[in-house]
């Protein structure tokens, strides 16, 4: 909950892939708290109150997940309201197509993009999901100490920049919406 709360306000992207993560996180402990406390919470160092804090969000996690019936895949609403956030935002730049850097920066990636999504079995994947699903990969694979191809980090360069750039848009377009209330 403390580094979801600090990622969040850092960087809507990395919170995203850090929820997946997280997702992942309870399948792997079978959505079992009492795990999760002993194997996990009980060694990040917190006070018992941050424990407790910790434990709960956990908690109320899993029953979403339970709840909206992701046990064994996909993701909770919560995490899906963010890439459809980021999603809308994507296509306002797009239409708007004010910014020649983000447009010539989305008309890069589209090859290996397209690539991508041959690969994957969801073909009402988005273009925008499936740069997620493949940074969440490459994440993944960089925790379990696996190589990647030179091609595989230059298309992860490639994705991982243009998502910066969205997150720069979303954070200008969040601001604007904030400052009108």
């Amino acid at each position: 909950m403390f580094l979801a709360h600090e990622i969040k306000q850092r960087n809507i992207a990395e919170y995203l892939l850090y929820m997946w993560q997280i997702e992942d996180i309870i399948r792997s402990f079978g959505a079992d708290i009492d795990k999760i406390d002993t194997e996990l919470i009980a060694h990040l160092g917190l006070t018992a109150e941050q424990q407790k804090q910790e434990h709960d969000w956990y908690e109320s996690i899993i029953d979403m997940m339970r709840r909206e019936d992701v046990m064994q895949k996909g993701h909770i609403q919560l995490v899906k309201n963010i890439l459809i956030d980021l999603q809308d935002c994507h296509l306002h730049e797009l239409q708007e197509g004010n910014d020649a850097v983000y447009v010539a920066k989305y008309h890069q990636i589209m090859p290996s993009v397209m690539l991508l999504k041959t690969k994957t079995t969801d073909p009402t994947i988005s273009d925008l999901e499936m740069c997620f699903v493949f940074l969440y990969g490459i994440m993944m694979m960089r925790l379990q100490n696996k190589p990647l191809t030179p091609d595989t980090e230059k298309t992860a360069k490639a994705i991982g920049g243009f998502i910066a750039l969205l997150v720069k848009k979303y954070n200008e377009q969040d601001k604007e919406l904030n400052s009108e209330v």
